[in-house]
């Protein structure tokens, strides 16, 4: 079980007259926060679950690495970005990134969508997956011990 809940919002409500990447774009062809975007959804191409699982895909990115994906981009760049290269790897940005946190990533942003997770429910168990093995690491529970003192 995670230890926090955590709820992300886009009021969608935003106007971007800056070509800021990190305000939401509404009354276009295209809407939502630029950065967060599925490659579908900037090619206007169906979107789905799958598309949701990309854009969590690419929250988890910035969580973990610390840093936005698309830093000092303009909108277009970013549109590009999305459509033709895959994130960088967690572990390039923040060395401390665990291999499979980075491989979960690289599931859920994966440009074609057959290849990410089927479902929320599989993204969600994979990192509840991956959570039980955390808590459940010698380390941490090394650091859960009580210190003795003499």
């Amino acid at each position: 079980m995670f230890l926090f809940n955590v709820k992300i919002l886009d009021f969608g409500i935003a106007k971007n007259y800056q070509d800021n990447a990190n305000l939401t774009i509404i009354g276009q062809n295209v809407g939502g926060t630029p950065m967060y975007m599925s490659p579908e959804h900037i090619s206007e191409s169906d979107i789905d679950e799958k598309s949701d699982i990309y854009s969590l895909g690419v929250v988890l990115w910035q969580m973990v690495t610390g840093q936005k994906p698309y830093p000092d981009l303009t909108i277009g760049q970013i549109y590009s970005k999305i459509e033709r290269d895959d994130l960088l790897d967690a572990q390039e940005v923040y060395p401390h990134v665990s291999s499979r946190i980075n491989n979960i990533i690289k599931k859920a942003t994966n440009k074609n969508k057959k290849d990410r997770f089927d479902s929320c429910e599989s993204f969600r168990r994979s990192l509840e997956d991956l959570n039980n093995v955390v808590v459940r690491s010698p380390v941490n529970k090394k650091l859960d011990r009580p210190k003795s003192h003499k």
